[in-house]
């Protein structure tokens, strides 16, 4: 989930001022956690992730079944991990 998000944070509207929502399907917490440790305060996580511009997902339970144009992938020895979505 971090490399994920560190992607984001460095490639999403690379610039810009306005607020990017993130949302995932699991516990967001440890994200949180980088959001204020790299200053990246205008990546906001809206409680309804419906409602995100960018998604990450894992391709496990629930988050498999999330939809979106591919802008990412976290991949370990060419398997996909996570992949982070445009919705």
């Amino acid at each position: 989930m971090r490399e994920g998000f560190d992607w984001v944070v460095h490639n999403v509207d690379r610039g810009g001022t306005r607020p990017v929502l993130v949302g995932t399907c699991l516990f967001d917490g440890g994200i949180k956690y980088y959001r204020g440790r790299w200053g990246a305060t205008r990546f906001v996580f809206p409680k309804n992730p419906a409602t995100a511009h960018v998604y990450l997902a894992f391709l496990r339970g629930n988050c498999r079944s999330a939809k979106g144009e591919i802008l990412h992938t976290v991949e370990r020895q060419g398997v996909p991990l996570l992949f982070v979505l445009r919705r």
